[in-house]
C-alpha cells in the first residue's frame, strides 16, 4: 500500500501538535488524523466520534502492518513540515 500524508500545524498551547490527511492508494482519503505530542514524544490519533462517555475510532487501519504503515507515514510528514517551519526566516 502506498500511504502520502499532508500535515497542518496546530500552533496553540496544548499536546495536539497537528491535523492530517492521508491518501491511500491514491485511491482513499482519511482526514481528521491527529498528531498529539505525548511523554514518548508524537503520537497517532485515529479520527473518532463520541459515542456515549467513550470515543470511538470512525475509520482505522485493520492490520498491525497498516497502523505501522499510516502512522509513519503521517509522522514524516509531521516532521518534514516541522523542519520546513524551522528553516523559514
Amino acid at each position: 500500500m502506498n500511504y502520502k500524508a499532508s500535515v497542518n500545524l496546530i500552533n496553540k498551547p496544548g499536546s495536539l501538535k497537528g491535523v492530517a490527511s492521508v491518501s491511500i492508494n491514491d485511491e482513499f482519503v482519511v482526514k481528521g488524523v491527529r498528531i498529539f505530542e505525548g511523554n514518548d514524544g508524537p503520537f497517532v490519533s485515529m479520527p473518532s466520534r463520541k459515542a456515549g462517555a467513550k470515543y470511538e475510532d470512525i475509520c482505522f487501519p485493520i492490520t498491525k502492518e497498516g497502523r505501522e504503515n499510516l502512522h509513519s507515514a503521517v509522522l514524516e510528514a509531521y516532521e518534514q513540515k516541522l523542519t520546513q517551519q524551522e528553516v523559514k526566516p
